[in-house]
This record gives structure tokens, sequence and C-alpha cells, in this order.
């Protein structure tokens, strides 16, 4: 995303032998050590699964813009799929809210 220029350009940077993000993996792993010190087992655990499910959703919601968009004629998967997966997704956003009530 950094080289398209859809995030800051120094997300991007790769160290030199491994080609792997430093910057981003730092953050990334920053934020998470940040989380479990200050956050229960349990609460960890929510947020997790909370976070993988809107991530699900919008991969879904992302394939069901790529179906439509008339620049990706190569990009075939049925409707039904991304659809699915998005209700579903959305279905168990709401069934979590209603627990914590």
């Amino acid at each position: 995303m950094a080289n398209q220029g859809l995030a800051w350009a120094g997300l991007g940077s790769l160290h030199a032998k491994t080609r792997t993000p430093v910057l981003a993996t730092g953050i990334a792993a920053s934020c998470i050590l940040f989380l479990a010190l200050f956050l229960s087992l349990g609460g960890l655990a929510r947020l997790t699964s909370t976070l993988a499910l809107l991530i699900f959703a919008t991969v879904n919601a992302a394939l069901l813009r790529l179906k439509r968009s008339p620049e990706n004629p190569e990009f075939h998967v049925p409707a039904l799929i991304p659809k699915l997966g998005l209700l579903t997704c959305i279905a168990m956003l709401i069934q979590q809210l209603f627990s914590l009530l």
C-alpha cells in the first residue's frame, strides 16, 4: 500500500537482508504489547475476535466492490460468496454486541 501511495511511504521500507517491513512490524508489535499489558486475557480475546470479524467484513465488502468494478474484468467470484460472508460477519458482530449488554 505504501508503494501505491495509499499509506505513508515509511511503512513500506524493507530490511535489506530479510525484505520485511521493519517499521510496520515494529508498530504492530508495539500495539500488541500495549494491549497485552493492559487488557485481561478475556478482554484481549474479545478484542481479537471483533477485529478479525471487522477485517473479514471489510475483505468481503472489497470483493463486492471489485466484482462491480469495470476496471477488473478478469476478476471472477460468484457474488453470493462475498455477500454471504459479509452478512455472516455482520450477524456475528451484532451477536457480540448484544452479548456485552
